[in-house]
């Protein structure tokens, strides 16, 4: 795995750059990475997840859901490679989201609402639910067309989109949301939450 490592350092550092203070501790913590089997190959499938979600617009545009999906599969799929405990994909996204440090957790409160109540304040427990349920519903029902996120130009601006809350798929119960938080927002988030799953493992 170091060798596969090693073919891709400088992409991987300079994928990292934006979430260490240095090149320096970028690179540090790719060597530490590259000594365990484990740690290598969750370290390397943020950084090919995250360029997918990124790239796919480009080459499917019109499908936003599709970016969303591939940061979910990022969350799950890492999870399950640092915990052989995690039993089901959506007990792993959460429990990937568990390291989510405080800050990001109020940007994703905050980011995702519900468009239908005075308060608009949702659960996190909720929201994780309602990011896995998108997931299924483009895997199973090829609905990639219902979910935005804002990534609109203007300011002070939200998006309305609808999602289903609920962990069981006959129980699940559409809800219209008011969305803040965007694309990239999300992408930082997701990556910065995998890397401190992945240093709690080196």
């Amino acid at each position: 795995m170091d060798r596969v490592l090693h073919g891709t350092r400088n992409e991987l550092a300079q994928f990292l750059t934006a979430y260490f203070p240095s090149q320096s501790e970028a690179n540090a913590f790719i060597r530490k990475c590259s000594k365990k089997k484990k740690t290598s190959r969750a370290l390397l499938l943020t950084q090919w997840l995250t360029n997918i979600a990124d790239d796919i617009e480009d080459i499917k545009p019109g499908r936003p859901a599709l970016r969303i999906v591939f940061l979910i599969i990022l969350g799950e799929s890492v999870e399950k490679i640092l915990n052989s405990k995690a039993t089901s994909s959506r007990k792993a996204f959460k429990q990937f989201f568990s390291k989510a440090n405080q800050d990001d957790r109020r940007m994703i409160l905050d980011g995702i609402r519900n468009f239908s109540t005075n308060s608009g304040n949702l659960r996190f427990n909720t929201i994780l639910d309602i990011l896995y349920n998108l997931r299924n519903r483009v895997f199973h029902e090829g609905l990639y067309f219902d979910f935005h996120l804002n990534d609109k130009a203007e300011e002070n601006t939200t998006q309305i989109t609808e999602g289903y809350t609920g962990n069981n798929f006959k129980k699940q119960r559409k809800v219209m949301l008011d969305i803040a938080l965007s694309y990239n927002q999300l992408r930082n988030i997701v990556v910065r939450t995998a890397l401190d799953n992945i240093r709690e493992n080196i």
